[in-house]
């Protein structure tokens, strides 16, 4: 008994001490609510073209940016293999942030080889282009987005 009369008294020193704690957390120290900081962001179009010139007809094209704090961006791949970049957060906003970023192409419904549960699986033999694309990594695509409206020249990719 004498045990659990000590660990009460500590539990109540623990449980006092709570409020204190819960409000330094969300005061935080800078006063901002988010880990992404708000970056003016400009229209940024591009196009993804294969081996041959051809377009890229389908997919996403992502921006992973070297500053961690600027919103990733993602492009929806069309027909004609061109695309827009919006931010990858709820809102979506059209833009992207300044900045060096590296680059991935996420394969469209030709390039999915099906569901292992519920993760996506490539087929890269289906793939029109190298497998090393997938990856900002290994893809060796980066991009420079200006404090401006950015035409992008395009983006050639490898068989």
């Amino acid at each position: 008994m004498h045990f659990l009369n000590r660990f009460r008294g500590r539990s109540q020193a623990v449980l006092a001490g709570l409020p204190v704690v819960l409000v330094l957390g969300l005061t935080g120290c800078g006063g901002q609510t988010s880990a992404i900081e708000p970056e003016p962001l400009y229209v940024t179009k591009g196009k993804v073209e294969l081996a041959d010139g051809s377009p890229l007809s389908s997919g996403k094209i992502e921006f992973l940016p070297l500053k961690a704090r600027v919103a990733e961006t993602i492009g929806e791949i069309g027909p004609d293999g061109g695309f827009t970049l919006k931010t990858n957060d709820v809102d979506q906003n059209e833009g992207a942030a300044p900045g060096e970023y590296k680059i991935r192409i996420v394969p469209g419904a030709k390039g999915l080889g099906g569901k292992r549960g519920l993760t996506r699986v490539v087929d890269r033999a289906r793939l029109p282009y190298h497998a090393k694309y997938l990856n900002e990594e290994t893809s060796q695509l980066t991009a420079t987005i200006k404090a401006e409206t950015n035409e992008l020249p395009p983006f050639r990719l490898t068989k």
